[in-house]
């Protein structure tokens, strides 16, 4: 507030009886003796809004109510038992939290690989791998559960490419032509298996094999046997780095 005050000066012409008029803190402009404008005292504190949603304001308020300090504070990690709750930033992360009684319902969000990478999580004496394309996990005992083969059926095609990063069993059924069978692909593991099944549609039919199929201690099958299964199973050798066909047979 400003405001302009005239002080008597004792003469005739006034009546009153102040002859001084003096600021107190956060005041200007006196003492007065005659006249004169109190003024509000300029603070340090830089005219502007404060706080966003990264940040918090902070103020230092005075005895008289008037701000004399101003700033802007990034907000910090929020501790929830021993878990740090970083927030404030592009990213929102989470260390050493325990959830008990706790029903995650859903989460609105989606996490790159970039946010995962090198991270790791442990299911009871089991590591999951996260963040790659591949997700491993080592160390598992699966007890009482059913683990569904990943399984793939086609009919009468010219050729198949089995991929073992997506099946491990592949049924070819109604073959009314040659069959070729290339060699796997998916950057197999030494141990994979895979499993063929053929049947052709009453006619035998031939079928040729890439070299990567190596018999051991049974013969590939050249022609199917008209209207019987034939499966053939398969080990992957990442120490010769081809496929040991280990068993053949066919239906009676």
């Amino acid at each position: 507030m400003l405001k302009t005050v005239q002080a008597a000066s004792g003469g005739g012409g006034g009546n009153g009886t102040v002859t001084q008029v003096s600021t107190g803190t956060g005041l200007t402009g006196g003492p007065i003796t005659t006249t004169g404008t109190v003024s509000l005292a300029n603070t340090t504190v830089t005219a502007g809004s404060y706080g966003n949603s990264t940040t918090v304001a902070t103020f230092t308020v005075n005895s008289q109510g008037q701000l004399t300090a101003a700033s802007n504070a990034t907000i910090a990690n929020i501790t929830l038992g021993n878990a740090a709750l970083s927030v404030g930033g592009t990213t929102t992360t989470v260390g050493n939290l325990t959830l008990q009684n706790a029903n995650i319902t859903s989460v609105a969000a989606t996490f790159p690989n970039s946010y995962l990478s090198n991270s790791t999580t442990t299911l009871g004496n089991a590591t999951l791998t996260l963040g790659n394309t591949t997700t491993s996990v080592g160390n598992v005992n699966i007890s009482g559960s059913r683990v569904d083969p990943r399984a793939n059926a086609q009919s009468n095609v010219a050729s198949i490419t089995p991929n073992i990063a997506v099946y491990d069993q592949y049924a070819v059924s109604g073959q009314a032509q040659a069959l070729t069978i290339n060699a796997p692909t998916g950057t197999p593991v030494d141990g994979n298996k895979l499993i063929l099944r053929l049947l052709d549609n009453g006619v035998s039919q031939t079928v040729s094999w890439n070299a990567t199929y190596t018999v051991i201690g049974t013969t590939l099958p050249t022609t199917t046997t008209a209207g019987k299964m034939v499966y053939i199973g398969c080990i992957y050798n990442s120490a010769n780095t081809r496929w040991d066909v280990v068993a053949v047979t066919t239906q009676a």
